[in-house]
């Protein structure tokens, strides 16, 4: 920043020296350059400027950290929710959903429409100051298996989509097995397994397979959502 442009009357030429603790300096000509040794926001830096007749005033300098906006997922799932931490600036802040739907309020939460696509938020500080910010929005999380009944001893393979890639899948209850790429081993025990399939983000569905022996069976396939967030 200048401060030469703001200078007025005395006696030029003007003269600039700086005290503070953040390492701030400012050149011949009224340059100032903030210092980066700001442990806390605002620091306060004092610039002398003197005349040449001697006279003297001082300007104090607010400075304040950089405005960031912390994103802890920078891809979410169509229609869920996110909390959105600004800091640095000027506070108080606000928010807003400059494109790609969806809403976010007051205290930073945002909440994806339920269209796949992009969001771009943006952050303003008290001074002006704005950012915008990218946040990935993908289909919600889906899985299915060819059949829900399985024979003993045979496999199904589960398939997931949309949701936040990679997948993982884990056995809840019941007899068989699951592999890391969601292949559903079932055991020689008959009975009912449920497999959950989560997402990156935690996002998560149950499945649910019947094994038996042969024969005639009621059980539909099921999918349901899990606990959301976990």
């Amino acid at each position: 920043y200048n401060i030469e442009n703001i200078v007025k009357g005395g006696s030029p030429p003007y003269s600039y020296s700086v005290t503070g603790s953040i390492g701030s300096s400012v050149n011949g000509v009224g340059m100032f350059t903030s210092g980066s040794n700001l442990s806390s926001s605002p620091a306060t830096e004092a610039v002398t400027i003197s005349d040449n007749q001697g006279q003297q005033i001082q300007l104090n300098v607010q400075i304040y950290q950089a405005l960031t906006l912390s994103i802890l997922k920078t891809s979410m799932v169509a229609g869920t929710s996110q909390q959105l931490l600004a800091t640095g600036g000027q506070p108080p802040y606000s928010y807003s959903v400059v494109s790609g739907g969806g809403g976010i309020d007051s205290s930073g939460i945002l909440t994806a429409s339920q269209s796949v696509g992009s969001i771009i938020a943006r952050l303003m500080d008290s001074s002006g100051q704005g950012k915008n910010y990218q946040i990935q929005v993908s289909a919600a999380l889906a899985a299915s298996a060819p059949s829900s009944n399985v024979l003993l001893n045979q496999t199904q393979q589960i398939s997931a989509s949309g949701g936040i890639s990679p997948y993982s899948f884990s056995l809840i209850s019941g007899p068989g097995s699951i592999s890391t790429g969601g292949l559903f081993q079932a055991s020689a025990i008959s009975g009912v397994t449920k497999v959950k399939v989560q997402d990156s983000s935690g996002n998560n569905l149950i499945l649910s397979f019947m094994t038996f022996s042969g024969g005639a069976t009621h059980l539909t396939f099921s999918s349901q959502p899990g606990n959301g967030i976990i």
